[in-house]
Order: structure tokens, then C-alpha cells, then sequence
């Protein structure tokens, strides 16, 4: 996929089959890092409210009232990226993920190499395991569901609640979309359609966690969300052959459930009984102190009516 400066953006490569396509590049070159949306502009940031609360991601569908969304204080670049932005690509006008119609990638014999090699690399230099995530279009959310909760089969809790916080967020988001906003996103909740740089910058903001992307290197190759000021570990994902993401994680130190508020995803025993009580009860939370707000909302309404009258 193109990006609108005329380079290469991290997203996955549609395959019709459905059948999962090799590990491997057909370039001896790591690929380019993925970059993030830009910030928006001053005029945008003030038209949005901004408030300390919860920094957890919100119910998927939809809830018994209006459900508190993760705040973000501000939107920058991440550190090393280069903002792009849709709008001024014309060979892609009025389609924003044309990477969803590319063919798939072929393996070869040095492509495998290099996949075991970075595998080792990783391993040894900063202790990183790669667990490796179907390559069926659902990846990406895979593999960030992996890292939050422990269990890759939730990615389509993940890819829902990623858009639910899009379509909220819509003013911003919708920037960087060069076809209809809402049938981008309608597409993009279907199961198997993959995801890319715009919804990695969305999964940051949800989870107020860093995201960095890893691509045959010990180091990042690029950082979502990391300007951001916050003690919770970052979720860490590895890109490859230009169209798929796995999951990164250290054996040593989980950090499942890190900066969710709840303390029962912990150790290494982690079943899906637990994710789905954590999940629920993580929902529920952020329905009460949607209640809340509320709440405090019509309060100081009625308050300033008083004093005006």
C-alpha cells in the first residue's frame, strides 16, 4: 500500500483464498515502518473534550448508556515517523486501503532465513519471543488482542471496539480516509479484512499504551502513542514481508492486562474464562463511570440554570 508521499505503509495484503500465505518477502530490504496518522490541527484538538478518567477501551456495539471513551490529551507523530496524509494521493483517490487488493506475497528459501534469523535476533538480544498469528486478515487485531489479554482469539473484540473508538473519534479519523468515512469503517468491522497503519494509531489511543512495531530489527522501527506520558508497558508487534503482523511478547515479564484497572489476568495460567470475566468486567466499569459523568454533566447544568436565572 502506498501512502500519499509516495512510500510503502504497514498494512496486510488481502487473500481471496483465505488460506494462510507464507512468512516471507519477496525484497532482501526490510520493509518501510508503518506510520501513524499526523495530529490534528489546533482547531480540531479544541473542539474535543478532554477530562482525566479511565484509560481502558470501551464495550464493542452497543451499551446500556453512552460508555466513556479512553481521553486523549493530545495527538503527536510518533518519535521517527512520518505523518502521512490519504488526502493527497491521487493513484488511490477515494479508496483508502487498496493494500486489501493486493495479491499475496510469495516465499522464497532467504525469506524463510531471514524470518528465523530475526526470530533469534530478537531472542537473544532483548529476550522477545515471537508468537506467531494466523495470517487470515485478522492479525493485526490478533495479535494486539494477544498482548492485552492474553488470548489472540478476541482480536474480534479487538477490531470491534477499534472502530467503535474510530467512528466516536470520527472528526479525527476521518482525515486520513480517502473514501466515505462510514463505509470504511463498515468494511473494515468484517471479519478477515485487514488492518493498517490508522487503526494501529487508534489501538494506541484505546489502550493508552505505546505500540511499537519491530521488522527484522532489535529495535522499533516505529513507535504509535509514544509521546504520551504513561507507566503501563508497551505493546509490542512485529511486522512482516509487508503484510502481516505478530505478536512479541517476553516470557519473563507478561504484561497481560497492563493499564486496564484489573489485576485478574496475572501469571502465566491465563484461560479464556478469565479474558472473557476481565473483558466484562472492565465494560462494566466504564458503563458506570460513563453513568457518572453524567451524572456530574447534567449537575452543572442544572447548577449554571440556577445562577442564570
Amino acid at each position: 500500500m502506498m501512502d500519499n508521499s509516495g512510500e510503502k505503509v504497514a498494512s496486510e495484503t488481502e487473500v481471496s483464498s483465505g488460506e494462510p500465505s507464507p512468512i516471507g518477502s519477496r525484497s532482501s530490504h526490510p520493509p518501510p515502518p508503518p506510520a501513524p496518522p499526523p495530529k490534528p490541527s489546533s482547531e480540531n484538538l479544541n473542539s474535543r473534550r478532554f477530562a482525566s478518567g479511565s484509560s481502558n477501551p470501551v464495550r464493542a456495539g452497543s451499551s446500556r448508556r453512552a460508555v466513556a471513551w479512553p481521553i486523549v490529551s493530545t495527538r503527536t507523530s510518533p518519535s521517527e515517523s512520518r505523518p502521512s496524509s490519504p488526502r493527497s494521493h491521487s493513484e488511490n483517490e477515494g479508496y483508502n486501503s487498496a493494500d486489501e487488493q493486493s495479491p499475496c506475497f510469495v516465499s522464497s528459501y532467504g525469506d524463510a532465513e531471514r524470518e528465523r534469523q530475526f526470530e533469534i535476533d530478537i531472542r537473544l538480544a532483548i529476550g522477545l519471543e515471537v508468537k506467531r498469528m494466523l495470517e487470515d486478515g485478522n492479525c493485526l487485531f490478533g495479535a494486539v488482542a494477544d498482548q492485552v489479554y492474553g488470548d489472540f482469539e478476541a482480536y474480534h473484540l479487538i477490531r470491534q471496539m477499534c472502530i467503535d473508538y474510530m467512528e466516536r473519534e470520527r472528526d479525527h479519523f476521518s482525515q486520513f480516509i480517502t473514501e466515505g468515512f462510514t463505509s470504511y469503517c463498515k468494511r473494515k468491522r468484517i471479519d478477515k479484512v485487514y488492518g493498517n497503519n490508522v487503526e494501529i494509531q487508534a489501538l494506541s489511543e484505546m489502550y493508552n499504551r505505546p505500540i511499537h512495531i519491530y521488522s527484522y530489527s532489535i529495535e522499533p522501527i516505529n513507535i504509535f502513542h509514544g509521546s504520551y506520558n504513561t507507566d503501563t508497558p508497551p505493546i509490542r508487534l512485529s511486522y512482516h514481508h509487508g503484510n502481516h503482523y505478530n505478536s512479541l511478547v517476553d516470557p519473563r515479564r507478561l504484561t497481560i492486562g497492563a493499564g486496564l484497572g484489573f489485576s485478574c489476568l496475572q501469571g502465566t495460567n491465563v484461560d479464556k474464562d478469565q479474558v472473557k470475566d476481565a473483558i466484562k468486567a472492565q465494560q462494566d466499569q466504564q458503563i458506570d463511570n460513563a453513568l457518572l459523568a453524567e451524572g456530574r454533566f447534567y449537575s452543572d447544568l442544572e447548577l449554571t440554570e440556577k445562577e442564570i436565572e
